[in-house]
């Protein structure tokens, strides 16, 4: 379930073609097609999948421990924490940087101005969004701070590396991926 300005929507993320226009579908009951179900798609369903109730209490949680009296167990817990939220912010971030991709005919500089970073990061955020939007559970795990960034990179850099006619079979293997990646 995600939350959408102030609303909460049953939803799953289906996966869609690398080349297809992505779109928004929502609705109060999930509709079932063939044992799937189909509510929400949007290149900014990774911002809003992780309650932001839940990244309040990530951030209270995080700013509340006192780092002169906090023993191991507490430590170790914000470390788990401050790592689910710069999956949810570097989530966002991708989703952002997505959106912007429909609007901007040169969206790496738009985004390396906007971070006063260079086209390089532009050029890395870019491709995030669209290893994402072709293999959504990746960036379903990434926004639940489930895994981090970096497997998304490693999924980019074996896309690239595949003939374009056999990534639709990687892209297919996602939710299998996600899984593995969220236990390493």
């Amino acid at each position: 379930m995600w939350l959408v300005n102030g609303r909460t929507l049953i939803a799953s993320v289906v996966r869609m073609p690398s080349t297809s226009p992505v779109r928004l579908r929502t609705c109060r009951r999930p509709r079932v097609r063939g044992g799937t179900q189909t509510t929400l798609r949007h290149p900014l369903f990774m911002v809003v999948r992780m309650k932001l109730a839940t990244v309040h209490g990530l951030v209270d949680g995080v700013g509340g421990i006192d780092l002169t009296v906090a023993d191991r167990d507490a430590l170790t817990a914000g470390i788990g924490d401050v790592r689910r939220l710069i999956g949810w912010a570097r989530s966002a971030e991708i989703g952002l940087v997505g959106a912007l991709a429909r609007l901007s005919s040169f969206p790496e500089k738009d985004f390396a101005d906007a971070t006063r970073t260079g086209l390089a990061d532009g050029t890395k955020a870019l491709e995030r969004a669209e290893t994402t939007a072709a293999m959504p559970e990746l960036g379903v795990a990434l926004a639940d701070g489930e895994i981090g960034v970096e497997h998304v990179d490693v999924a980019n850099r074996a896309r690239r590396r595949l003939d374009p006619a056999l990534r639709p079979a990687l892209d297919d293997r996602s939710a299998e991926l996600a899984a593995q990646a969220k236990v390493t």
